[in-house]
């Protein structure tokens, strides 16, 4: 069953390199052709990027980022100012604007919001190392969202722990 499931993945990662975003000329909308230009997911988005090299694509929707397989599924719905494609852990950053401040989380593929979104700051390496709103504090969450370093830290060191 898992090397099915690889199996499946692997195709879909392999057909999304070959799709295009372009811009219907009657719709002004953006869709995704294949090398023959025939529409496999149709134009519904008014902006449209390139599959990453692991099938997800970034779009716009109503001035809305999310995320769209190569079936054109959203992993993550599109209710973001910015979407980041996912990294080598399979996770990526979101970000809303609220007035002024930007908050960021974490995604994975499954479309899960394992970090919320309410940091002012998500870099991602092995962990996620998250700067809180409230106290402008650091601490560490790993992709399943637990807290591995408490967010009460002045700064985190990459140097140590691996992070």
């Amino acid at each position: 069953m898992a090397a099915t499931g690889t199996l499946l993945f692997l195709c879909s990662v392999l057909f999304g390199q070959d799709l295009k975003p372009r811009k219907d000329k009657e719709t002004k909308l953006y869709g995704y052709q294949d090398a023959s230009k025939v529409w496999v997911i149709q134009p519904r988005f008014n902006n449209a990027r390139k599959f990453s090299k692991d099938g997800f694509a970034v779009v716009t929707v109503d001035g809305w980022e999310g995320l769209i397989d190569t079936n054109g599924d959203y992993v993550l719905q599109p209710e973001y100012n910015d979407v980041e494609t996912f990294n080598s852990f399979g996770l990526c950053r979101v970000m809303k604007k609220i007035d002024r401040e930007r908050y960021y989380g974490v995604a994975n593929r499954l479309g899960n919001i394992v970090v919320p979104v309410e940091y002012l700051s998500v870099d991602l390496k092995d962990a996620a190392i998250v700067k809180s709103a409230k106290t402008k504090l650091y601490g560490v969450i790993d992709a399943s969202g637990l807290e591995i370093v408490p967010v009460d830290n002045l700064e985190i060191d990459r140097s140590m722990g691996g992070y």
